[in-house]
């Protein structure tokens, strides 16, 4: 007979449907470990206006290349999780990047006997473990890059939806990051990826919240108006003492509303209004994402509250095949 094949556990969906909250207690039913897979709380420093939530680090460690990862527990429930804080605001972090972490990961986590749950909105990221993508290494144009340089965030986003019609699909942190949009336009078309057969072998259930749109859009702005008066507004102050006033992750969803209010340019009911928009906009390209007949995910849809008993008894099942 031959040996099961190691499982992965994915939770992903659009924001505020409490995939975190259900990770924390799966993972303190099933001896499991979290990694991260929202792209923005990869980043140092930006911990309200990403939800990252209260992280201390332990004293757990893994090296992986040149990265030193470190290990923490998610906001005193003694579960622990990976991959957030792994770079500051200022700078680059890929999907390749995020691909070789995760798979590194993965088989310390498995070795380890614990469960790994990856939890997170980012579609691409998960993507990329699920059906291990093949990225492509591109050789840069310096003439071609010349001309692109002289054009606008906007204009460069234009120019690649124009060339792909993927504009959409990208993180935050890609859409308004020139450097990148620069290097996705070089590469022809994004995401130049090939679904290849995985050379990890593991299978994995992939849970999926059930959620009415119109709560949805009203647990949304109730969160938002919580982020603010959590200090949102003086983390964007301290990103900007800190000298990330230009980095392109200040001008992601909610971020660059929060700099217009400090200009004076919204007021705060607006700045809620803007925001809140921002993210219901956001939760609408994620639904596209993850719902859409090309991803052709093989998603397990639960009320992540009132099916949770029925969420146990299905994970059970996987572990058991």
């Amino acid at each position: 007979m031959s040996e099961p094949l190691p499982k992965l556990l994915v939770i992903g969906g659009p924001t505020a449907t409490g995939k975190t909250g259900l990770a924390k207690k799966l993972a303190k039913d099933f001896n499991g470990v979290i990694i991260n897979a929202d792209s923005r709380q990869i980043y140092r420093f930006m911990n309200i206006g990403t939800d990252k939530g209260q992280i201390t680090p332990t004293k757990e460690t893994l090296l992986v290349g040149k990265q030193l990862l470190q290990c923490f527990e998610l906001a005193d429930s003694a579960v622990l999780g990976w991959l957030f804080d792994l770079v500051d605001p200022d700078q680059y972090f890929s999907l390749n990047d995020y691909q070789i972490l995760v798979k590194a990961l993965l088989n310390y986590l498995w070795n380890q006997g614990k469960f790994p749950i990856i939890v997170g909105g980012t579609g691409l990221y998960l993507d990329a473990i699920i059906k291990n993508y093949q990225l492509p290494q591109v050789q840069p144009d310096f003439v071609f890059r010349k001309q692109l340089e002289l054009l606008t965030v906007e204009q460069l986003q234009q120019k690649y939806q124009q060339d792909t019609g993927q504009l959409a699909v990208l993180n935050e942190s890609d859409r308004f990051n020139p450097r990148r949009l620069i290097r996705l336009i070089e590469a022809g078309k994004f995401p130049k990826l090939v679904k290849t057969k995985s050379s990890m072998n593991f299978s994995y259930l992939f849970l999926y919240p059930k959620f009415a749109r119109e709560k949805l859009a009203e647990k949304i702005q109730k969160r938002v108006e919580e982020m603010l008066k959590e200090g949102w507004v003086d983390e964007v102050k301290q990103l900007i003492t800190m000298g990330y006033q230009d980095s392109p992750l200040l001008r992601g969803i909610g971020y660059q509303n929060v700099v217009q209010y400090l200009h004076q340019e919204l007021t705060e009911a607006e700045l809620i209004k803007a925001i809140t928009l921002g993210h219901l906009q956001y939760a609408k390209r994620q639904i596209t994402w993850f719902t859409g007949k090309s991803r052709n995910y093989a998603l397990q849809q639960f009320d992540f509250t009132d099916d949770f008993q029925l969420i146990i008894q299905n994970i059970q099942k996987f572990l058991k095949q």
